[in-house]
């Protein structure tokens, strides 16, 4: 299966986004995304912040500040220390379906 990216998230999890993902679901759903492929990866190698999903206990969200009061979310199912990009849009705040009581990583 071709990939868009694969990474390695700061906890050392390789993350990997499907190019059938980003085509199927990401731009399908998120058609701001298209072009935006670099800073999906980015967000999930160098996040500001990942938080626990508040629906889905092997997910996590990643956050990653886009330098003007707003955010990348990348949504990453994971499964022992590998993870599948779900989805990805922009987003106003660190928030939306995340349990801020489980902070996975914050950046130093």
């Amino acid at each position: 299966m071709a990939e868009v990216f694969t990474t390695v998230d700061p906890r050392g999890y390789t993350i990997c986004c499907s190019q059938e993902q980003w085509d199927q679901h990401i731009i399908l759903n998120h058609t701001m995304m298209e072009g935006r492929e670099n800073e999906v990866c980015l967000a999930a190698s160098d996040p500001d912040i990942i938080v626990q999903s508040d629906e889905y206990n092997d997910r996590d969200v990643y956050f990653r500040s886009r330098g003007n009061g707003r955010y990348t979310k990348v949504i990453v199912s994971l499964s022992s220390n590998y993870g599948d990009v779900i989805t990805a849009f922009p987003a106003r705040s660190i928030s939306g379906n995340v349990d801020m009581k489980v902070i996975k990583y914050v950046k130093p």
